[in-house]
């Protein structure tokens, strides 16, 4: 009976001590439960937050990373200046898909040229038949606007390309009376990925990794990096019942007016508008409807046409003469038109006083941009 009393209370004491570790085991529970409240939220959201950044940090990392391999391959334009797609008061895209880019006379076999609406966010795809029959730049008289690259090569054997390309800006200007600003040029084979970047703005699809092996063979253009992320915001930006899409028949070329109706509010803020100075186009070469050219394209952009004419003599290069040097509608028809001279009407003699004071600024077109018109 003693030895079995003794495994009792041996017994009982372990008991006890298994009860004891248990409350310590409960209190250190309850401990760590309040600390948790205390501290535990704090330290939580500090990590959190750090957590956060080092994952920004690194997605900012790969996109730069990305974006300079991309600038490496030369698929884009270098980026020389602020101007782009963001800064332009009316951005638009001409967009070329041709045969073959590399073949001495490239046939072009889609034209689609995009306007945008900044203030009104509106978008318009013009699409221009190839067989559309325009009066060409470079006194080809009236061709097919599809032929630009043939007549190119026929301008500089060596780039038709280049050649080309300058053909079918002045046709798009005298078809629009709005100078294209970017370009995009293209072949046919794979070029189902700019064609969905051109009308839907996918940007992802063009710059996927099974993409960017081609887009340097496949593609010429103007367009910065950062102009294709803002063609693809813009569009991103316009409603599906803002985003038209037209196509250019002979009709078009017989009254103008119905494409400047279409683009009517699309120059809201521009310089033009807001300072509502008087212009007067002045054609000074021999090479007919330059001044109308010219007249529609500042009425396009906004401003108050007050007097179109010729010039009783002929300039080679184009000019602006105005007292009102700094304001912003005379560094917007600089850049426009292309002119870089321009002097105060104290300076220039070639047009009589009446003449020089009834308008604020007056253009005169020389044969160094007609030519291209």
């Amino acid at each position: 009976m003693p030895p079995r009393h003794k495994r009792s209370a041996t017994s009982s004491k372990s008991t006890k001590k298994q009860s004891r570790n248990k409350n310590l085991k409960l209190k250190k529970v309850a401990f760590n439960k309040r600390l948790f409240s205390k501290h535990g939220k704090a330290a939580l959201s500090k990590f959190v937050a750090l957590f956060s950044v080092l994952v920004i940090s690194l997605g900012f990392l790969g996109i730069y990373s990305f974006f300079n391999y991309l600038n490496q391959q030369k698929i884009f334009a270098v980026d020389e200046s602020d101007s782009s797609l963001y800064s332009d008061l009316i951005p638009n895209l001409l967009y070329v898909v041709v045969d073959d880019l590399n073949s001495q006379s490239p046939k072009i076999e889609k034209i689609n040229f995009v306007i945008f609406n900044k203030y009104s966010r509106k978008s318009i795809l013009y699409n221009v038949p190839p067989a559309l029959v325009v009066d060409l730049p470079g006194k080809y008289g009236d061709e097919e606007v599809g032929k630009s690259f043939v007549f190119g090569g026929i301008v500089n054997e060596n780039d038709s390309y280049v050649a080309g390309l300058k053909i079918l800006n002045g046709s798009i200007f005298k078809i629009f009376g709005l100078k294209p600003t970017n370009y995009l040029v293209t072949q046919a084979k794979g070029n189902s990925q700019f064609d969905n970047f051109v009308q839907s703005g996918n940007i992802f699809e063009l710059l996927s990794k099974e993409n960017l092996s081609n887009l340097q063979d496949n593609t010429r253009t103007n367009m910065t990096l950062r102009d294709f992320y803002a063609y693809h915001q813009f569009l991103s930006s316009v409603p599906e019942d803002r985003n038209f899409v037209k196509t250019l028949d002979q009709s078009y070329l017989d009254n103008p007016n119905l494409i400047d109706q279409e683009l009517l509010d699309i120059s809201i803020e521009s310089p033009l508008n807001t300072e509502k100075l008087s212009i007067a186009i002045l054609n000074g070469t021999n090479i007919p409807g330059t001044a109308t050219l010219g007249s529609r394209t500042i009425k396009n952009l906004g401003g108050r046409v007050v007097a179109v004419s010729n010039t009783e003599d002929t300039l080679e290069e184009s000019i602006i003469v105005t007292d009102m040097q700094d304001s912003a509608s005379t560094a917007l028809i600089k850049e426009v038109f292309g002119i870089s001279k321009v002097v105060s009407k104290d300076e220039f003699t070639l047009l009589n006083q009446e003449e020089l004071d009834r308008s604020d600024i007056v253009v005169i077109i020389g044969f160094d941009i007609a030519r291209e018109m």
